[in-house]
């Protein structure tokens, strides 16, 4: 039986963290770092938690987890807050750290909605940083978008190449 986890969030909160849902697969976890101002609840995984694991599934991973750039859930990313919440963005530092280890694969996958607030590209720069130390495999989905950013999973078919991710080259 398939499952979904939201690590640090009762379903319907303010707050947004990692979701995850089983694939019948042996060979990993595939992390996917979005701004997804999401409905998904464990009961009902939103569609771009259906893609997400259907794309895990065909590159071979056994479960996908959901992180996000800013944790703040909102069903329109125009709702986003204007200023960051400190308190919110270290909690979900602290939340991603706790499970993103050593070998993990990490998908860029936040789409354009990076530039829709000025401080989501300072909340990824600050991920990054905590997730210096640990041995990453960073990936994106296809070609970058006309903004040069990985692109956000919904609208891109399952099958679509994992390539590899200069990080560090992006934050910049």
């Amino acid at each position: 039986m398939a499952t979904l986890r939201i690590h640090g969030s009762k379903p319907h909160t303010y707050k947004k963290f990692p979701l995850q849902k089983k694939i019948p697969r042996p060979s990993g976890r595939g992390f996917f770092i979005c701004i997804n101002p999401s409905t998904a609840t464990p009961e009902k995984p939103d569609p771009a938690m259906r893609k997400i694991k259907a794309i895990s599934g065909i590159n071979g991973y056994d479960s996908c987890i959901m992180l996000n750039v800013y944790s703040q859930r909102a069903t329109n990313p125009n709702n986003l807050a204007g200023t960051c919440n400190p308190t919110m963005h270290k909690k979900n530092i602290e939340v991603i750290k706790g499970i993103v280890k050593d070998g993990a694969t990490v998908v860029a996958a936040w789409g354009d909605l990076i530039g829709k607030r000025n401080y989501l590209i300072d909340c990824l720069k600050e991920i990054v940083k905590e997730l210096n130390g640990i041995k990453i495999k960073w990936k994106h989905l296809g070609n970058f978008t006309k903004n040069d950013n990985p692109r956000y999973p919904l609208f891109l078919p399952t099958n679509v190449a994992l390539n590899d991710f200069d990080i560090k080259g992006y934050i910049k």
